[in-house]
C-alpha cells in the first residue's frame, strides 16, 4: 500500500511510520510522499533524510483551513502518487 503523509510539524510520528517501513515492520506499506503546509517544517527535512519524495504545498492562507482552490491542489497532487 502506498501512504503519503501530511504534516506542518516536527514530523516525529512521520519519521517514526518511515523508519518503520525502512525496517520492513509494515509489511507492502511503502511512504510515497510527505506533503507540508510549512516551507520549512521538520517533516519535509526528515523525508528528505529517507529519500522519500516531499513537497510543500500552499495552504493559500493563514487561517487553519484552506481555500477551496488549494483544496483542489492538494488532492491533485497526492493523487499523482
Amino acid at each position: 500500500m502506498n501512504v503519503v503523509i501530511l504534516g506542518s510539524g516536527k514530523g516525529s510520528n512521520a519519521e517514526a511510520i518511515m523508519k518503520a517501513a525502512t525496517d520492513n515492520k509494515l509489511g507492502s506499506t511503502e511512504v510515497v510522499g510527505i506533503l507540508s503546509d510549512i516551507e520549512d517544517s521538520m517533516i519535509l527535512e526528515h523525508a528528505r533524510n529517507y529519500n522519500i519524495h516531499s513537497q510543500f504545498l500552499n495552504p493559500g492562507c493563514k487561517s487553519s483551513t484552506i481555500t477551496p482552490h488549494e483544496e483542489e491542489v492538494w488532492i491533485e497532487t497526492i493523487l499523482q502518487y
